[in-house]
């Protein structure tokens, strides 16, 4: 018996594809079809709560952990291959020619059209957050998670107040908010 035949070989498990004709989505086990045709997603099991888990039967608010950057010190969310954005995680970019944007939906990112849900009030532009509406049409943010607080969480789960990390301009010595332009520009330096 020659020593490669006893060496166990890994099977890579092929899994099935949407049973939509054009889709190339992975299937779900119930019912043949991906989440964009209609799979079912299993909810978190906090009490009252309607959003989809990630892991441990728990959405991301009430507990499931997320993978951080294994880059040192960083503690961004790991994206792909252990890693965030700003460490080298490969995300698709915009097909447009020139554009390094992140593709958002159609291979296209915001600028270059791919489509935002809008808020479902009648002649409202916003972007829906929550159940189809904007916040100001009543979609609801999570407040700030620093004990007695009541402002809205902004990054990481925290106000302004209690540490969430504003963007600013990055001539030197400037404290405000960048404009649209010199935030690319800054979002392309990472």
């Amino acid at each position: 018996m020659s020593s490669s035949s006893s060496i166990a070989t890994k099977k890579k498990r092929i899994l099935p594809k949407c049973r939509v004709e054009g889709c190339t989505n992975t299937a779900r086990r119930v019912g043949g079809v991906c989440y964009t045709h209609g799979a079912e997603r299993k909810r978190c099991s906090h009490k009252g709560c309607t959003n989809f888990i990630q892991s441990g039967g728990l959405c991301t608010t009430h507990g499931a952990k997320r993978t951080r950057c294994s880059f040192g010190g960083c503690t961004n969310v790991a994206v792909r291959g252990g890693v965030c954005i700003t460490h080298g995680a490969k995300v698709k970019q915009c097909i447009h020619k020139g554009c390094t944007n992140q593709s958002k939906r159609g291979g296209a990112c915001i600028t270059h059209g791919a489509t935002k849900k809008r808020c479902s009030q009648n002649g409202c532009a916003n972007g829906a957050y929550k159940g189809g509406v904007c916040v100001t049409h009543g979609a609801k943010k999570p407040p700030c998670s620093f004990k007695g607080c009541n402002n809205r969480a902004h990054k990481g789960g925290v106000c302004f107040t209690h540490g969430a990390q504003r963007n600013r301009c990055s001539h030197m010595g400037c404290t405000k908010q960048p404009k649209k332009v010199e935030f690319v520009k800054l979002m392309e330096r990472r």
